[in-house]
């Protein structure tokens, strides 16, 4: 199954800055593991885009927890499943 999922978070969020890098290494492994298809962030700082790859939303709510983001109660989360 694939999904949408839109992630956002309030920009002025102190922890950001310190969390950024080791959100984007983890992104990247989960791109490089195939569960993350593509990613994209919004340009005004407010959230991203993926469409990522999982057996079920909770599969892949799973997945997105690893996210220092997420694991941290900076980044909210919605999933969309999609139709190919």
């Amino acid at each position: 199954m694939r999904f949408l999922v839109i992630g956002a978070w309030d920009p002025s969020e102190s922890r950001i800055p310190m969390l950024f890098e080791q959100e984007r290494q983890r992104t990247g492994e989960l791109m490089k593991q195939g569960f993350v298809q593509q990613f994209l962030l919004r340009a005004d700082g407010t959230g991203g885009f993926m469409i990522v790859s999982a057996d079920s939303a909770a599969a892949a709510h799973e997945q997105l927890s690893t996210l220092p983001f997420m694991k941290n109660g900076i980044m909210r989360v919605e999933l969309i499943e999609l139709r190919d």
